[in-house]
């Protein structure tokens, strides 16, 4: 497909959605290498988490791409090892969450994401960069205005962060023991936030609801209200 600019010329656009699929047996090993490849282009995403479901939606997505073997009988299969390199270009992350007023729009120019998945390892190690980052806010999602085309700032959401970028190192263990359950460490090249007095609490809770999984579970049931009884004077 091609575009038209402003200028008139006319330049091709890239395809929505690529996909490479590699796959290398080692005999000698018993070692099967599996690497998925996935870039796609202009996505839109409404992030939900309702409490049927189990974990965030990039674990589901990672499960999806790590294909299993059929089983056969008297067949044991090589030990496996899936390596997933995922780039979203142009991408637009909106999160509303389920028990608080306010929402948040995430702008993504570029996302790379890498992990290794090996099934016999309960350890999970994903490298994430995000690059042109910007994060708009909404205190109360209920005056957003909607428009017919994806633009945050024109519906009423404030900006808080703009081209900034971010590399976060994802560590879960899916074992209990004595350490985390998920490990995150942050670095930043760039990356610059400007709060005001309504923006700043709006961008604490919604950090706070996220990490603590409250979108996973249900509201504590509303007070009941008790009629005071009139005292005889």
């Amino acid at each position: 497909p091609t575009t038209t600019t402003t200028s008139g010329t006319q330049v091709r656009r890239a395809d929505m959605l690529n996909l490479a699929l590699t796959i290398d047996v080692n005999a000698a090993k018993q070692q099967k290498t599996m690497v998925t490849a996935l870039d796609a282009h202009h996505l839109k995403l409404n992030h939900v988490s309702k409490p049927a479901e189990v974990g965030h939606w990039i674990f589901r997505v990672l499960g999806v791409l790590d294909v299993k073997d059929p089983v056969y009988e008297n067949y044991e299969p090589p030990s496996k090892v899936s390596r997933l390199h995922l780039h979203f270009w142009d991408t637009l992350i909106r999160y509303k969450p389920r028990h608080i007023l306010s929402a948040a729009a995430i702008s993504l120019g570029r996302v790379d994401l890498t992990a290794n998945i090996v099934p016999t390892s309960p350890v999970l190690v994903m490298y994430v960069i995000f690059d042109r980052l910007s994060l708009l806010l909404l205190d109360d999602a209920k005056f957003a205005r909607p428009l017919p085309h994806d633009n945050p700032a024109a519906e009423g959401f404030v900006s808080v962060m703009t081209d900034s970028r971010l590399e976060l190192t994802l560590r879960t263990c899916s074992e209990p023991g004595p350490g985390p359950a998920m490990e995150i460490d942050m670095g930043n090249d760039s990356l610059a936030v400007g709060v005001c007095a309504d923006s700043l609490p709006c961008l604490l809770d919604i950090i706070n609801h996220y990490l603590d999984g409250q979108d996973l579970k249900e509201p504590p049931p509303p007070r009941s209200r008790r009629r005071r009884q009139q005292q005889p004077q």
